[in-house]
């Protein structure tokens, strides 16, 4: 099983928690590096949200997640949270949803899952941070019972620090929104509404059967 400690204990709980992803191996724990593949994809991902501008990139990698899925899609990820309400919201990142992604046996894809729940929630326009921070408490205190500490406080404690999930992953959610809030926006889709109801060729009628003819488009 490949480990996966974002978090070093000189850093955590500290605001520099935000902005390092890098894996750390002063806590005594076995750090799996990511693969060629996971890398290539983080650098794909960075370079997609920062659109080529070098002062987001240069935040970018200091904030994106050291492992990425290599089949993580940028573009249909947008595309779904712009068309998302939130019981897709639910759906798809509750435990064995779409965007569960340590699902099928991916533990060390748990802090890039939190990541993204951030970006998705600031790309849908309507879910605010502590909300989804809360949001994410109350499915770990209420849903996931057996990985909850009391030290993690309660969801509903407004104006706590501790939202009721794991610190960490309060942190990379907000990363992942503050990773969306510096990121280029999504290529605004351009729909043609000047569509014209084509009348058929004046020659047909009804009593002649078949399709109706379409007239030539100039």
């Amino acid at each position: 099983m490949r480990l996966f400690e974002p978090y070093s204990p000189s850093v955590a709980g500290s605001a520099a928690a935000l902005y390092c992803s890098a894996p750390t191996v002063d806590t005594g724990t076995k750090v799996i590096h990511p693969t060629p593949e996971e890398s290539k994809a983080r650098a794909q991902l960075i370079k997609e949200l920062s659109g080529g501008k070098f002062e987001v990139e240069v935040f970018l990698s200091g904030n994106v997640p050291a492992v990425v899925p290599p089949s993580f899609d940028l573009s249909s990820f947008r595309a779904a949270a712009a068309l998302s309400g939130p019981f897709e919201f639910y759906s798809r990142f509750k435990m064995g949803g779409d965007y569960d992604f340590k699902k099928n046996g991916h533990p060390e894809y748990a802090q890039f899952g939190n990541w993204a729940a951030g970006l998705y929630a600031h790309e849908t326009g309507w879910l605010g941070l502590e909300v989804l921070q809360r949001g994410a408490g109350g499915y770990q205190e209420l849903v996931q019972t057996k990985a909850y500490l009391s030290t993690y406080g309660h969801w509903y404690n407004f104006g706590s620090e501790l939202t009721g999930d794991a610190p960490e992953d309060t942190r990379e959610i907000e990363k992942g929104w503050r990773a969306a809030e510096r990121a280029e926006p999504p290529p605004v889709l351009e729909i043609d509404f000047d569509m014209r109801v084509q009348e058929p060729d004046a020659d047909w009628s009804q009593d002649s059967g078949g399709e109706p003819p379409l007239p030539d488009t100039p």
